[in-house]
């Protein structure tokens, strides 16, 4: 009896020392270190498919991290080539569809972005996403948190970072004040009607808008009337694929806004769809306007490339969306009005081969080389087993 209270006690002990660390809870922080001190740099960017990439040096080695403020920190996979990383603890993560996880954090030796030094900076240790990733890593929106001021101009291809705090006063533009949710900026736009509601500003989200399903049906309880003549279909299906998954499968309404407001500037025919989790402005707002960050101010400050206070989107949403599904592409949702639907394309339908090439896993898939405007014979299993063979023109 006495050697087990002896063992009992030195296991209470050992956990009170912290022994064995890399189980210990880690808790958000901006203790990393920049340098130098009053600058103001500009540094080049890439953009692929809407996404913005930065060059990040470490030990020599020149990687590419996506510029991610939807996330809370930043990021690199557990396959990463990057030497010199040690395990600091656990933290939960939460990604864009709402599921959470713990994972494992890091530090990484120093990395560099242009002039900028960054030492003793943490990140989430992550498997690879579900979705085809093009980056080494994430650079997430602590940096922005730590204090510095950020212009994102996808015209120019450059992100301009400064500590000075009036450095982009006298910039023109249109501003809408942000908080924090879980370390991430949620700005408040006004979809229809005065109804205006939280969105997480992201630039890991290719789309330009997605609306909650939350918001819509709550906006809709108001402005019924206004807002119906913005419907423009539903149906079921998932389309919103995450770090920890797809989103669950359920009632889809397409809407073609007569006008989205962020401020006094008002993004015209905006046309979006409902999903589960977070409502989201993401990266092909960019493609429109640059982005300036303040977070002494806490504003987002938003100057059209066109100049004036509004601009026409018209944008195409696409027939089908394809979600990985045990590592398969899968059909999530297709449109009971499109080509893709009447050509016999189905929720659930597992794409096995294009033409005469296998296709296994979905990364595969959305790296295949498509051509627009060119039809493809796409060979499917439907979701009661039987093999299909189906016309998709890209």
């Amino acid at each position: 009896m006495r050697s087990r209270l002896i063992i009992f006690i030195t296991l209470a002990i050992l956990l009170l020392l912290g022994i064995g660390t890399d189980a210990q809870e880690y808790h958000y922080n901006l203790h990393f270190r920049l340098t130098p001190q009053d600058f103001a740099d500009t540094i080049s960017i890439e953009v692929d498919h809407g996404r913005i990439y930065l060059p990040v040096t470490i030990g020599g080695e020149t990687y590419r991290f996506l510029l991610d403020t939807g996330a809370s920190m930043g990021a690199v996979y557990t396959d990463s080539p990057i030497k010199g990383i040690e395990t600091v603890g656990r933290i939960t993560s939460h990604d864009a569809t709402g599921q959470a996880r713990p994972t494992w954090v890091v530090r990484l030796p120093a990395i560099q972005i242009g002039k900028i030094t960054i030492t003793d900076y943490h990140a989430n240790q992550l498997s690879q996403p579900p979705t085809p990733s093009k980056s080494d890593g994430i650079i997430g929106f602590d940096i922005f948190n730590k204090g510095l001021l950020g212009k994102i101009d996808v015209k120019n291809q450059r992100l301009i970072l400064t500590d000075r705090k009036n450095f982009f006063r006298q910039e023109p533009g249109y501003e809408a004040r942000y908080r924090l949710r879980r370390h991430v900026p949620f700005v408040s736009l006004c979809p229809f009607g005065n109804y205006y509601e939280e969105v997480r500003f992201d630039t890991g989200d290719r789309a330009l808008y997605t609306i909650s399903k939350h918001s819509y049906e709550q906006g809709s309880a108001e402005w019924g009337e206004e807002l119906q003549h913005q419907v423009e279909g539903q149906t079921v299906g998932s389309l919103r694929v995450s770090h920890f998954g797809t989103e669950a499968s359920g009632e889809v309404t397409a809407l073609c806004l007569d006008r989205l407001r962020w401020g006094d500037f008002s993004f015209r025919s905006v046309r979006t769809l409902t999903a589960y989790g977070q409502s989201s402005i993401g990266s092909a707002i960019l493609g429109y306007g640059s982005v300036i960050i303040n977070p002494r101010r806490n504003r987002l400050v938003f100057q059209a490339y066109t100049g004036g206070w509004e601009c026409v989107i018209d944008n195409r949403l696409p027939d089908i969306y394809y979600v990985p599904d045990h590592g398969q592409p899968t059909v999530g949702l297709v449109w009971e009005r499109s080509e893709a639907y009447r050509q016999g394309f189905r929720q659930g339908d597992v794409i096995l081969q294009i033409d005469n090439t296998a296709i296994h896993s979905f990364a595969q898939f959305r790296n295949y080389p498509f051509i627009a405007n060119q039809t493809y014979t796409v060979t499917v299993r439907d979701k009661n087993g039987i093999i299909k063979q189906l016309k998709l023109t890209k």
